[in-house]
Formats: C-alpha cells, structure tokens, sequence
C-alpha cells in the first residue's frame, strides 16, 4: 500500500495479512480524499479504528496538522508505529492503543477536538450502534466538524446522529462513505 499524494507520495507503508483487518481500497481511499480535499489543510484528524494508519499518514501527507490514531490490536499498532516512524510524522501523531469505546470514555482523550472524524469500524456487528452516541456526546466535535463512516453498503447510515446530519453517501462497489456535519 503506498500514500497516493503529498508530500510523501508513492511511500510504500507496511501492511500485514490479517483476516480481522479490512484495509481501505485504494479507490475509496482516493475518493475519501477527493471529498476532504479542502478540509484537510491545517485539520486535526481522527482515525478511530486506524489499523496499519494508511488514512491518518495520507491526512497527514496531504498537510493535517496533527492525527489521532485509535487501534486496539497490538501486532497492527506495531505496524501503525512503524509506518509513522518510517514517514517521518511521529511528531505529528498521537497513538491510542485502546478500543473505540475506552478512547471515547471521558478524560481519555484529553478535551481533543477534531475538525475530521474518520471512522472504519468492522462491516459486520454493532460497534457502530455502541461507539456513535458515546462519540455525538463527547466534546470532540466542533461545529465546523465532518464525520466520515466507512460501511459495508447494505447497511443504512441513519439521516442524523446526535445534532449531525448526513450530507452525502457515496458508494464505491461494496463500500460507502457516509459524511455527517452539525445541522
């Protein structure tokens, strides 16, 4: 998998075979960044549910101030280290090595605020129904703030979260980005 733009375009980012991760396509990656494109510049970024951290260390390629990085594997937080030191942004990275649900309990993320929420939890199960209203409860979302969920396609995005409503899905063979923004 290499980072598609930025300024460490084309820099190959390790991977592993792991049956529990489902990396990002290339395709949707592209297009996630294509519909981010002129929110990134400057943003603070969360990747809840970051695997190997291929999303965050294109955010910060393509100029995000600072990401957030959320993975709760050990053996695929070794490799999100090892592609952050190799791309040269440890400095501009936090890691959490705890689930989406520990991370969002109050006092576990410091008051951070996040101009982009991206969310790639497992197609099949409910963490999504567990991790949403924790996360519209908490004081990470500015106003100004998009969340972006990865899903399988046939599972429906409800039309509002919390005070977010759903903008737009886009649909890219069996996956689809839902964006929310404040109402």
């Amino acid at each position: 998998m290499r980072v598609i733009t930025g300024s460490i375009k084309g820099h190959r980012l390790k991977t592993v075979q792991n049956q529990a991760l489902r990396p990002t396509s290339g395709k949707v990656k592209e297009a996630l960044f294509n519909i981010l494109q002129n929110e990134i510049s400057g943003s603070f970024f969360l990747d809840l549910y970051a695997g190997t951290g291929s999303i965050g260390i294109e955010a910060l390629s393509r100029g995000a101030s600072h990401v957030t990085f959320v993975e709760s594997n050990r053996a695929i937080l070794n490799i999100l280290r090892h592609n952050l030191r190799r791309s040269g942004f440890e400095a501009k990275a936090t890691i959490f090595g705890m689930t989406a649900l520990k991370f969002l309990r109050p006092m576990t993320h410091s008051n951070q605020r996040f101009d982009i929420l991206y969310l790639d939890p497992p197609y099949h199960g409910s963490e999504l129904k567990k991790v949403l209203p924790l996360l519209v409860r908490s004081d990470m979302i500015k106003p100004s703030s998009l969340m972006i969920i990865e899903h399988f396609h046939k599972n429906e995005m409800e039309s509002s979260i919390g005070t977010l409503q759903k903008r737009k899905t886009y649909l890219y063979g069996d996956t689809s980005l839902t964006v929310y923004q404040m109402g």
